[in-house]
């Protein structure tokens, strides 16, 4: 994805860590706000307990320092700060709320020869507008909220994890995104399906993500998961 949004990051390679380590307990916010995050934790095979999502050894921050660098072109605290910018601000959400406002300002004619049309040029996008037709109206009042701000909440703790953020910064970034999170969603079933849309989404795959749908079953189905030892109308507020 793009870093060449605008933001104002501290011009600083990395900062020191503190209690990042400490098992966060369940049913505190700490955990309700890690656990927003539990469908690309399970994903990534790191732990739900800890504000890095691992303990922390050298093996630990290289390979997340492989993930963000090639997956994300995150290498330094700067990148980082962009990029959680732009996910903030605009993500995956805003791209699909502007197609979806170009395609309703169509007749279906008009759509079927647009997309005809992009097909030739765009495979990926021509992917994307029809999850938007298929999809618009049901996602028309969330959008792919859940897909960004969960990818928020995983990137902080990462961020953290390899220094590239304080302690302090990182809960920051991530109580904003649960926050935002419980209020536009009712359970944590609803923010998997709509992590699951956002994938899909994004990747220009209409087809089902069987791995992702498989990892949101398994959090449902699992009593010791995060999502069943974190009660979801926590007051995140207080």
């Amino acid at each position: 994805m793009s870093n060449g949004i605008a933001g104002n990051p501290i011009a600083k390679k990395d900062v020191p860590q503190t209690q990042g380590t400490k098992v966060v307990q369940a049913g505190t916010k700490q955990a309700w706000a890690l656990a927003a995050d539990a469908m690309l934790t399970k994903k990534n095979g790191m732990r739900h307990d800890l504000l890095g999502s691992a303990i922390g050894t050298k093996s630990d921050k290289l390979k997340v320092k492989d993930i963000l660098s090639a997956g994300w072109n995150i290498n330094n605290r700067s990148d980082l700060l962009k990029v959680l910018a732009q996910l903030e601000e605009h993500g995956q959400r805003e791209e699909f709320l502007t197609i979806k406002s170009h395609i309703q300002a169509l007749t279906m004619v008009q759509y079927r020869a647009e997309l005809a049309e992009l097909k030739l040029k765009d495979s990926k996008a021509a992917e994307q507008w029809k999850f938007v037709q298929e999809f618009r109206v049901p996602l028309e009042k969330k959008s792919l909220i859940a897909f960004d701000f969960v990818r928020v909440i995983h990137l902080a703790r990462w961020g953290y994890l390899v220094g590239y953020l304080s302690e302090d910064e990182a809960w920051s970034h991530i109580f904003k995104s649960a926050k935002i999170l419980q209020d536009t969603y009712s359970s944590w079933s609803a923010i998997g399906q709509n992590y699951i849309f956002g994938r899909r989404f994004w990747s220009g795959d209409v087809g089902l993500d069987g791995e992702s749908v498989q990892i949101w079953q398994d959090l449902i189905s699992d009593g010791t998961s995060p999502w069943n030892v974190n009660q979801w109308n926590l007051d995140l507020d207080h």
